[in-house]
């Protein structure tokens, strides 16, 4: 599996991890709570850093994993208690890594506002933010590749019509067969609008990419 998961702490001459890397390794993993976060954390970072001190906390201290001598800190809701074991960590240790699980999305505003206030140094402690990734997010195409992929279903299916129709011909006979079949053309081609924007509105992966893309007021 990695890392020293659960091993007793090393001595902070030793640690050569640092809150930054944490973080990445965070934001770059598909979110797991099995069998607990705490526990899917603890592994993902003793994957991430296999020479590490990896543990997981046991509810007893305000951290939630350990990875050296950086605290990690997972975080569902910005209330009192929370606010309590971040400060607490940070003015005890020099790395802090605050891991979202839900208050990046639930309250984006007040989560934005507390990174802003407390990235960089808070206390003595080197502090970076990391919130979870979804198994919908990012692995999938981008939206501006799906939107091609079925934009181009509809053009062919236009094009095809087109072809049967006569409509590449050249000069006056081109412009006389799309007078005839006017009415056909727009119909095919709203159908295959329709098509292409259904197709869009049922993916939950383009869906969810063009909501997190949508700044929140």
């Amino acid at each position: 599996m990695g890392g020293h998961w659960g091993t007793s702490s090393s001595a902070s001459s030793r640690s050569t991890v640092r809150a930054s890397p944490v973080a990445d390794a965070l934001e770059n993993w598909t979110y797991s709570t099995s069998p607990s976060d705490r526990d899917a954390v603890a592994r993902r970072l003793s994957a991430a850093f296999p020479e590490a001190d990896v543990r997981r906390g046991d509810g007893s201290r305000a951290h939630d994993a350990v990875v050296d001598d950086v605290r990690v800190l997972i975080v569902s809701r910005l209330d009192s208690a929370f606010r309590r074991d971040f400060y607490t960590l940070a003015d005890r240790f020099d790395d802090v890594v605050v891991f979202s699980t839900t208050c990046h999305a639930s309250t984006p505003n007040e989560w934005r506002e507390f990174k802003h206030r407390n990235r960089g140094r808070t206390g003595g402690a080197r502090v970076r933010f990391a919130h979870r990734r979804d198994s919908s997010e990012g692995d999938g195409p981008s939206v501006v590749r799906t939107l091609a992929e079925l934009a181009v279903p509809a053009v062919g299916i236009v094009a095809l019509l087109a072809a049967s129709l006569g409509l590449f011909g050249t000069g006056g006979s081109a412009v006389a067969a799309l007078e005839g079949y006017a009415r056909a053309v727009g119909t095919v081609t709203v159908l295959a609008s329709v098509l292409t924007i259904t197709v869009l509105l049922t993916r939950r992966r383009v869906c969810a990419s063009v909501l997190r893309r949508i700044p929140h007021t």
